[in-house]
């Protein structure tokens, strides 16, 4: 084969496999952690504080549950209920809920303290579980729990096959999670081992598998990225080159 033909090959392979890869390289990985304290039909998600209003309505509507109201979480603090983080709420306020006074928290302040909605500020998400409300429920330590998510453009022929992993801190494990959903729906089926992690969580949804390796603290979507990215620069040095030499 010619130098040429050769190096022609190597870049128009070499957009190909960029062309291939883009699908895999937008899907993103987060990590979100569900809080181990007992709650009473509030679950504490915390995001270290990454959350805008929409992804915390959209984060606990990935764990089946929904962002909670001021008023709910009215109900759960009255029956002991606290934590030393800020959350949203569904009314687009964040609220802290405090019994007890303590330096770290809400600076010692004590009470349900409420707060308006400020542009462009990240919180944690309090979501609301129903099933639970009025319940003591304690879990026996925090739960990371590791999405990857695509976002797709619904129409009537799109789907996506997602699945899921999810580690609980300590001793307890969980299976693989396998979902599959199609862009307007949100089906998803867990199957728990070892350690019930918590009986009314019914679902973790849109992962993809395998996502959930690194390289040094930097996702391995990254690293792929880059080798590509310097694969097409060689690449095209060299066709070039080749085409420079050709018609010299």
């Amino acid at each position: 084969m010619a130098p040429t033909t050769m190096a022609r090959f190597s870049v128009f392979g070499c957009l190909a496999v960029v062309l291939v890869s883009a699908k895999i390289l937008t899907f993103a990985r987060e990590q979100i952690v569900i809080d181990g304290f007992c709650r009473y039909g509030i679950v504490l998600v915390k995001g270290n504080y990454s959350f805008s209003l929409d992804k915390a309505i959209e984060v606990c509507g990935l764990l089946n549950y929904t962002l909670a109201t001021s008023e709910e979480l009215e109900q759960a603090y009255n029956v002991g209920y606290e934590t030393c983080r800020y959350g949203w709420t569904a009314d687009g306020k964040y609220v802290i809920p405090r019994h007890k006074p303590q330096d770290t928290c809400a600076k010692g302040q004590i009470g349900l303290l409420i707060y308006e909605s400020q542009q462009n500020k990240s919180f944690d998400a309090y979501c609301f579980n129903s099933s639970e409300m009025g319940v003591k429920y304690c879990n026996k330590s925090d739960v990371i729990v590791t999405i990857t998510w695509k976002n797709v453009v619904p129409d009537s022929n799109s789907s996506t096959t997602t699945t899921a992993t999810a580690m609980g801190v300590g001793n307890s494990t969980l299976n693989m999670i396998d979902a599959n959903a199609t862009a307007g729906e949100r089906l998803m089926q867990v199957k728990e081992e070892n350690y019930v992690l918590d009986k009314h969580m019914k679902a973790i949804k849109e992962f993809l598998n395998g996502a959930d390796k690194k390289v040094k603290g930097t996702s391995i979507y990254f690293w792929i990225a880059l080798l590509i990215a310097l694969m097409c620069g060689l690449a095209a040095a060299i066709y070039i080159t080749v085409i420079t030499c050709s018609r010299s």
